[in-house]
């Protein structure tokens, strides 16, 4: 009877040891694991971080206001044309020259890698003087990525 109670012991201090590293090990997982970012989360730490900068003059009727990470991997500048009204503004040389000039940027920008790596759809949202969207134009990762150097 002896041996007996005193194998149940054992057990039990082996069966506390085993709770008390298996409670210690969550508490340490939890304290120093840190979970992976996702895209988003990347997106929209470099959003904070070009936003602690904005905004931004760029010239005399063009304002940089902000970024946005949207869903579906599309990083979407935000700018106002400060001298124009939507209404009587024609989009179409706009969209153009906007289109082009943002190419020839990213396509010499070195840092424009990562989005280029993750597919990620670039976006120049415009909107006038009161606010309202004159238009977006839209750059998909494939379309930038075929002439980088």
């Amino acid at each position: 009877m002896y041996e007996l109670t005193k194998q149940k012991s054992k057990g039990r201090v082996i069966l506390f040891g085993i709770i008390i590293f298996t409670f210690i090990s969550a508490v340490l997982k939890m304290a120093f694991y840190r979970s992976p970012t996702t895209l988003n989360d990347d997106l929209i730490k470099a959003a904070n971080e070009i936003n602690s900068h904005a905004p931004v003059i760029l010239d005399s009727s063009t304002r940089f206001d902000y970024v946005n990470a949207l869903h579906g991997n599309t990083f979407q500048y935000n700018y106002t044309l400060t001298k124009v009204d939507a209404a009587l503004f024609d989009t179409t040389g706009l969209m153009g020259n906007a289109k082009q000039s943002m190419l020839e940027e990213i396509r010499r920008n070195p840092n424009i890698s990562f989005f280029a790596d993750n597919n990620i759809e670039i976006q120049a949202r415009y909107t006038d003087r009161q606010g309202k969207e004159v238009c977006i134009v839209t750059i998909p990762a494939a379309e930038y990525k075929s002439g980088r150097k």
